[in-house]
């Protein structure tokens, strides 16, 4: 890589191009990397740059520290000098204030997901760091961290703000977690520094897919539910488990049902007068979700007496119809009982293992009680 920026005599940063051609030999110059000694290369036929002084012995420079401490020399200096664009776009999410409170979402929805749609506002809101801040500092100290280039405001309830250069290594998780507010950019050659102080940090392009500047520790806007364009509705399945005084219970699957944000959670429908209990059951993995409506009710205090929580009980043999018991032949059950035999079996016997794993399935289960008539 070709250097074209050095420290002139008077110690002060300047461009290859604003060396004088015709005066530049025998001219020393110092390198913004290592400190050490450099010449104007300017010739005829090729690209003019600064090139170390070989004389002084091996060259323990390299572009890694080159482009970092070049990039906020430069950015200093056009800070100071008024010529660098410190505007960019930043990404503004507006959360609904009521989100992390919302019985909706609390209620229904599957915690894997984030957020639901319209449950915040992405936008965006162009920003210029010199409307806030008036002091900047290389190298300075904050929050036992070092900022590469920390600006700092005269007002003191706007936060200091640290620009960070990633050249080779990121901002750490370390630096990231004093909660300081950080803007970090990418820094390639010397060309993506003139394009940050021409443009701003928005003016990066995209480059393997990734984004060039990265902000940490931007609090986002909280806004009123009211203020959202559009409620967020969900179609709801669900099952509807009834448990009946015989001990049977009894699934049904409701498909598609709409709730929203807006709206009072909902009754859903009316209730069998013929049954015990009523209960909603909502996105569960297990696959039968009776056994699930079954153990809720021992959980809330039931007393049951039912033939699929037996431990004689299959309830998954491919080969037999419905439900299928393993004792028929030594005690002469019946083969395929009704759920409702338990109440006169002599052998029934609680399944205490198929009850604790279903119990964990349940810790996981949104379920909401219809009815409760004990």
């Amino acid at each position: 890589m070709l250097y074209h920026y050095a420290y002139s005599e008077k110690d002060e940063l300047i461009d290859i191009n604003d060396v004088d051609k015709a005066t530049h030999r025998g001219r020393r110059f110092r390198c913004p990397g290592c400190d050490g000694t450099m010449v104007a290369r300017i010739g005829e036929h090729n690209e003019p740059h600064f090139a170390h002084l070989r004389l002084e012995g091996d060259i323990a420079c390299n572009s890694e520290t080159y482009l970092h401490k070049l990039a906020k020399k430069r950015l200093v200096q056009s800070w100071n000098d008024g010529s660098g664009n410190f505007k960019f776009n930043r990404e503004i999410i507006q959360y609904c204030s009521e989100v992390n409170q919302c019985e909706f979402r609390n209620r229904y929805v599957d915690k894997s997901i984030d957020l639901l749609p319209n449950c915040s506002v992405t936008t965006s809101q162009r920003e210029d760091l010199r409307n806030y801040y008036d002091t900047v500092n290389e190298e300075a100290p904050v929050k036992g961290k070092v900022a590469d280039i920390l600006l700092s405001s005269s007002h003191s309830n706007i936060p200091p703000l640290a620009l960070e250069v990633h050249v080779k290594n990121p901002v750490s998780r370390d630096k990231i977690s004093t909660g300081l507010r950080m803007i970090e950019f990418d820094i390639e050659d010397e060309m993506d520094i003139e394009t940050i102080i021409k443009k701003g940090f928005d003016g990066f392009d995209r480059r393997r897919g990734q984004p060039r500047v990265r902000f940490w520790n931007f609090k986002p806007y909280i806004i009123g539910r009211e203020h959202l364009e559009e409620q967020t509705s969900l179609g709801l399945g669900y099952y509807r488990f009834k448990f009946y005084k015989s001990g049977a219970g009894r699934c049904e699957f409701y498909d598609n049902y709409i709730i929203s944000c807006a709206t009072p959670l909902p009754e859903f429908g009316g209730t069998d007068k013929g049954s015990l209990i009523e209960m909603n059951i909502y996105w569960t993995g297990y696959g039968n979700t009776l056994l699930l409506g079954l153990v809720k009710c021992l959980e809330i205090g039931c007393s049951i007496n039912n033939c699929h929580l037996c431990q004689y009980a299959v309830d998954d043999n491919p080969n037999e119809p419905g439900l299928f018991c393993k004792a028929y032949k030594k005690y002469g059950t019946p083969r395929n009982p009704n759920q409702k035999y338990a109440n006169t079996c002599s052998k029934y016997w609680l399944n205490r293992d198929l009850i604790a794993s279903i119990k964990k399935q349940l810790s996981i289960t949104r379920i909401d009680i219809i009815k409760d008539g004990r």
